[in-house]
């Protein structure tokens, strides 16, 4: 048999080769998978980063802008005698007259009503208000709630607000003034007003680089919240006044897309029962406080457990006598064999 005449072999030389390749291209493929799962959090917290960047540095305008609209206009200054009369035109024909006389004001006024005359004369006095001290209405002091109440001695720890109407004020170091408290009222670690919007404006770009909210909350990642739920960040900030900031996308509720736009199940089926319990969850369990995360009353029960009560006062099951006062005493004089015929049959 010549060469040619040779059968064919059936073995794949090129097997072992191939199998290698594919194994080669399939670990590029894994290890391609797992950096970009890797770059996911990444990606995540960069945005988070940039974003809250961006907020601060648009901050402090936006809340200037917001307490000088909040100052009020100058009082209009008292309006001249002499300026009011002028719109009158000439009143020297006029039979009334002023006159002024050291801290008083002596008039003349007649009054012709048809065929009858009235002549009125008189001094007016000039009065002046004793200047008194700033003081609270007593029912204010009594009947406001704790946390609201003036004579409440507020944490020294906390500050409750930057006294900008203070003329003094400005001439102190902000920073240095503001570091001798721990934590600021508005904003503490775990309840940041400005957290929320900050995350919501990365979850937009975000969301236009392709990471849809299922896929962010998979990832769990530590400082960030989650979207979804009855208590997402897309849940919660649903009914709030979000500000008009942002470059790529606006956090305005009315340019929200499809995927950030759901609504809390409450609102979609309106309950009454369930929103209130919603609500009071976040408010004071106190009787006399409505404050919300309340930090004065923060026991919200006893601190010694009661007792609980029974729903009969007589437990009949009791066959012996507990005391001198015991319904069973005079059950006893009545009926002294039944009661021992039934404390035997308890014994057996």
């Amino acid at each position: 048999m010549s060469t040619r005449e040779t059968p064919p072999s059936t073995t794949r030389t090129s097997t072992p080769h191939s199998d290698e390749e594919l194994d080669v291209v399939l670990r590029e493929r894994y290890a391609e998978r797992i950096r970009e799962l890797a770059r996911v959090p990444e990606q995540i917290q960069a945005a988070y980063r940039d974003t809250w960047q961006q907020y601060y540095v648009w901050e402090p305008a936006y809340c200037e802008r917001t307490l000088r609209n909040l100052r009020t206009t100058d009082p209009s200054s008292a309006f001249a005698l002499d300026d009011f009369l002028s719109d009158f035109g000439d009143l020297s024909d006029v039979d009334n007259s002023i006159e002024g006389e050291g801290n008083r004001v002596l008039y003349e006024q007649w009054i012709v009503d048809y065929d009858e005359v009235i002549y009125n004369a008189g001094a007016m006095e000039e009065t002046s208000l004793p200047p008194c001290k700033d003081c609270a209405y007593p029912k204010y002091e009594s009947c406001t709630p704790a946390t609201r109440n003036i004579k409440h001695e507020l944490d020294v720890r906390i500050l409750q607000y930057m006294p900008y109407d203070d003329p003094s004020f400005l001439q102190h170091d902000l920073e240095e003034f503001a570091r001798k408290h721990d934590v600021f009222a508005w904003q503490h670690s775990w309840y940041d007003v400005d957290f929320k919007l900050i995350a919501l404006e990365a979850v937009y770009r975000l969301h236009s680089a392709g990471l849809s909210p299922e896929v962010l909350d998979q990832y769990s990642v530590d400082f960030f919240p989650s979207i979804d739920g009855s208590s997402g960040l897309s849940a919660s900030m649903h009914h709030r006044d979000l500000l008009q900031w942002g470059d790529s996308y606006s956090s305005d509720s009315s340019a929200q897309v499809s995927a950030l736009n759901k609504l809390r199940p409450s609102s979609a089926s309106p309950h009454l029962g369930k929103s209130v319990d919603d609500m009071t969850t976040s408010f004071c369990a106190s009787a006399n406080c409505h404050e919300a995360l309340c930090m004065l009353h923060r026991q919200r029960y006893p601190p010694f457990a009661l007792d609980p009560a029974t729903g009969n006062h007589k437990d009949l099951r009791r066959v012996t006598i507990c005391g001198p006062n015991c319904f069973r005493s005079r059950e006893a004089e009545k009926y002294p064999v039944s009661i021992a015929a039934n404390a035997n049959l308890n014994r057996d």
